[in-house]
């Protein structure tokens, strides 16, 4: 606690900071809430600088992205969509950098919550609103200059063949409960293949690229999806990876690392909830090629997170945060059994999407 009030003294709160209160959660970086004597709140993260090695890079995308979704609001009169703020250095800096680390600031989203809403259909399709409004949004106007801040971040194919590699050399007790899951990802390699050549093909737009229940800010008095937060991947790519990660997130199981199987499947009441709320914003801009890939792209991203978890099991849990032994393993195999429900489901998915949401295309 003592490095954090000393980066905040690098800022100006204009009035002294009160209480300094540890966010849990989150796999990647370390987030605080602060409050100061007159009550305004703001968010202090610890920027991971092992998973976002350029973190000026990163935070020239923060810029650009809040720049734009703040301009907008204002000249579109967006009153009941709010959008992250970042809050600068006193010295004008958009991140602090020193011997404790980098940390940058955002403005607090007045009276916001997370992770406490209940999860309905209602709930999703508003969650799926805020995504959609938000993408919509990022690909109107001039195109953003973005860097890449993580390369072949969807490049499913790699991933695989990534995680053969760390199978190959993990020691064997990383591999205990692993085969049957491993195996089944592996036979994936063609479907996975085919899937990324389509999808690269498509034009690059502006994505949020983590699009899930934690990273929606509601309303706390009407429960309303007000605001989408965690900008740290947002850059080019295919906007059907959204729409995937979303229907992984919002229509599958509500614990990521569900144990039951029987419990593990995509919530199809759920799925045209998200369906509608996040398709609903893009339709207008949507490519038929793009309303192609959303097709399959909840499988493939339904896989490649089964992947990224089995690849951080193998190699000692050092990209995403755990909290006991065997939570990546216990992530990656209900994600691969999502991954087969949602194939099993997926004549009905893609009627569904065809008839319902797209009138055919």
């Amino acid at each position: 606690m003592a490095e954090v009030l000393k980066i905040i003294k690098a800022y100006d709160f204009y009035s002294p900071i009160d209480t300094v209160e540890r966010i849990s959660g989150g796999n990647i970086n370390k987030t605080y809430k602060l409050t100061t004597s007159d009550g305004e709140k703001y968010i202090l993260q610890k920027i991971n600088t092992s998973v976002f090695k350029d973190p000026d890079a990163l935070m020239d995308n923060v810029v650009a992205v809040t720049t734009r979704t703040n301009a907008i609001k204002k000249e579109k009169s967006l009153d009941k969509t709010e959008f992250l703020t970042i809050k600068f250095t006193v010295d004008g800096k958009s991140y602090y950098s020193g011997p404790e680390g980098c940390y940058r600031v955002y403005e607090y989203m007045p009276n916001s919550v997370t992770g406490t809403v209940a999860q309905t259909a209602s709930a999703v399709e508003d969650a799926g609103r805020a995504f959609g409004l938000f993408d919509r949004i990022l690909n109107c106007g001039e195109p953003l200059a973005l860097h890449t801040v993580i390369r072949d971040f969807h490049n499913t194919p790699k991933r695989l063949a990534d995680l053969c590699e760390i199978y190959k050399k993990a020691p064997e007790s990383r591999k205990i409960g692993v085969k049957s899951t491993y195996e089944y990802l592996v036979g994936q390699g063609e479907f996975l293949q085919k899937n990324y050549d389509f999808f690269s093909g498509i034009e690059r737009r502006v994505v949020h690229n983590d699009v899930k229940w934690s990273n929606v800010a509601f309303d706390r008095k009407s429960g309303r999806a007000v605001g989408v937060l965690d900008l740290d991947t947002v850059m080019y790519g295919c906007i059907a990876d959204d729409f995937g990660d979303g229907v992984r997130s919002f229509a599958g199981p509500e614990k990521e690392d569900e144990i039951s199987i029987g419990a593990i499947g995509v919530d199809m009441e759920k799925y045209k909830a998200f369906s509608r709320g996040f398709i609903g914003e893009l339709k207008e801009i949507l490519t038929d090629d793009e309303k192609a890939a959303f097709i399959c792209s909840p499988i493939c991203i339904a896989l490649e997170l089964a992947m990224r978890f089995l690849s951080d099991h193998l190699g000692g849990d050092v990209y995403f945060h755990t909290e006991y032994e065997g939570q990546n393993l216990n992530r990656a195999k209900c994600q691969a059994a999502l991954g087969r429900d949602m194939e099993a489901r997926l004549p009905d998915m893609q009627k569904w999407l065809k008839t319902e949401v797209f009138d055919g295309f």
